[in-house]
């Protein structure tokens, strides 16, 4: 009896303590805080018996707005909408009942619950693209594009539809997806848009990024060319078969030696001038001189030879002495131009096992030419010289192309976790070893360094102030030797705080 008393004087004593004594008092809110734009079932301990007619409002207002309110079990079940406009920090707790007079004043719950600024929407950002070239017609390409925002389930979309995109694996920084090109698809740069399962997309960066389209280069002019050799002999056989009229000047030659044997007879005059009236009509063959006019028509055709196959023939070894671009990286295509000497069809280049042609050079003059040629993923860093060959001999360089020391993404994975110490990064190399000293770096969207710092470990702790930034920042790992870098990981996006 006393133990009900009791409860009774406090319910009486909290509902004409007055609204000073309920600001000392402090709301069990669980949870006791949300986002801005978020809805939050909110679970809270009646601060009475009877909670019938009972409301719940926040200050300052507007903000929240509280709705379905249930009494279970002395607790009180309601939820909270937080609207995306509402200004980050604490908000006080307004409970009142229908019974309550101006003697029991509604309570008040200061710093009950916290609105919390939602994160920024990191921006659809492409950074890089590799390899950036492909092939019109050829076999699919694999290729691998960097950046932030990107979320799983995206896709990879080009403007033009003669280039196609299959998405294979999407993260937050990095989409690999395997591109094709039709055969018919001219040379050049196609932009494409990652869209997000969400709807987000960098439709708006500028300039987009583009993919380069290639043509193969035309080996179709090799065979092309051999043909007009058959043609000419049908040309020179037809004068041979004139020769044989040609036959009749060395028979009036003949009869001209006879005369001066019959001169003996010199007694029978007549008989002489008979002999060289009956010789004369032989000699009219001479007409038949038009037989030498066929032999200036046989050069003109050598003469339409020359100018459709001017370089065919080298007369001397080729050689190459310029190549642009100079500079190239493992696994990627590129289009080479090249300057030199004595180029031609029959003209064969190579830079090392490394270099592979995607169909035959083509030549505009014996001075010049291009490919296409890809470069090896293994290819070993330092220079290639370009050899070229002919009938004729060869020549080694003086022009190189010289391949890149840097491997990309030759370290593994950038992979962080908490420990007491702070944030702990872990990375492994693909040849180990082969560093000798690593230098971690955090950076901002506009490539800004925020943290460095050097090791010699695979591993590096940061303090977790360090790294937690009101903007989007990532990690990145790159492996030194001898002050030229051979090993870098794809960044790592780390979340705001």
């Amino acid at each position: 009896m006393a133990r009900m008393h009791f409860v009774r004087l406090c319910v009486v004593l909290l509902l004409t303590a007055g609204p000073l004594a309920a600001q000392n008092g402090k709301a069990a809110l669980s949870p006791a805080g949300g986002q801005q734009g978020a809805i939050v079932q909110v679970t809270m301990l009646s601060p009475v018996l009877d909670d019938k007619g009972a409301s719940i409002a926040f200050e300052p207002a507007g903000a929240l707005t509280v709705s379905s309110l249930q009494l279970l079990n002395r607790q009180l079940h309601f939820s909270v909408s937080i609207s995306p406009s509402a200004k980050p920090g604490p908000y006080a707790l307004i409970y009142s009942r229908l019974a309550m007079t101006n003697a029991a004043a509604p309570l008040r719950f200061d710093n009950a619950f916290t609105v919390i600024e939602s994160p920024k929407a990191v921006p659809v950002t492409v950074r890089s693209i590799r390899p950036s070239v492909i092939l019109a017609g050829g076999p699919p390409v694999t290729i691998t594009i960097t950046g932030m925002g990107f979320q799983p389930g995206a896709k990879v979309t080009f403007m033009k539809t003669s280039v196609q995109a299959l998405t294979n694996s999407a993260s937050a920084q990095q989409i690999t997806a395997i591109l094709t090109a039709k055969s018919n698809t001219a040379a050049g740069g196609y932009p494409f848009v990652i869209r997000n399962p969400d709807g987000s997309s960098n439709a708006d960066q500028s300039p987009l990024p583009l993919v380069q389209v290639m043509q193969p280069a035309p080996a179709a002019t090799l065979p092309s060319d051999p043909p007009p050799p058959p043609t000419a002999p049908p040309s020179t056989p037809a004068p041979p078969s004139e020769p044989p009229p040609a036959t009749a000047p060395p028979a009036t030659t003949t009869p001209l030696p006879p005369p001066p044997p019959v001169e003996p007879p010199a007694t029978a005059p007549p008989v002489v001038v008979t002999t060289p009236s009956v010789t004369l009509p032989p000699v009219t063959p001479p007409p038949v001189a038009p037989t030498p006019l066929p032999t200036p028509e046989e050069p003109k055709p050598p003469e339409a030879k020359p100018p459709s196959k001017p370089i065919e023939i080298p007369l001397l070894a080729p050689r190459i002495d310029i190549v642009k671009p100079m500079e190239l990286a493992p696994g990627e295509i590129y289009s080479l131009d090249f300057e030199g000497r004595n180029l031609g069809l029959d003209t064969k280049l190579s830079f090392g096992d490394d270099i592979t042609f995607v169909g035959a050079p083509l030549f505009t003059s014996s001075m010049r030419g291009s490919a296409m040629v890809i470069v090896g993923s293994a290819a070993k860093p330092g220079p290639a010289i370009a050899v070229a060959q002919n009938k004729n001999g060869s020549n080694n360089g003086p022009g190189a192309i010289y391949i890149s020391t840097r491997a990309t993404n030759s370290i593994r994975f950038l992979e962080p976790f908490l420990t007491s110490e702070g944030v702990t990064f872990r990375w492994k190399e693909t040849t180990p070893g082969l560093a000798k000293f690593y230098l971690f770096e955090v950076i901002d969207v506009r490539n800004t360094i925020l943290y460095s710092a050097q090791t010699k470990q695979t591993s590096l702790v940061v303090p977790r102030d360090r790294i937690a930034y009101d903007t989007p920042a990532y990690a990145r790992v790159k492996g030194y030797a001898d002050q030229s870098t051979i090993a870098e990981t794809s960044e790592l996006q780390l979340l705001p705080k």
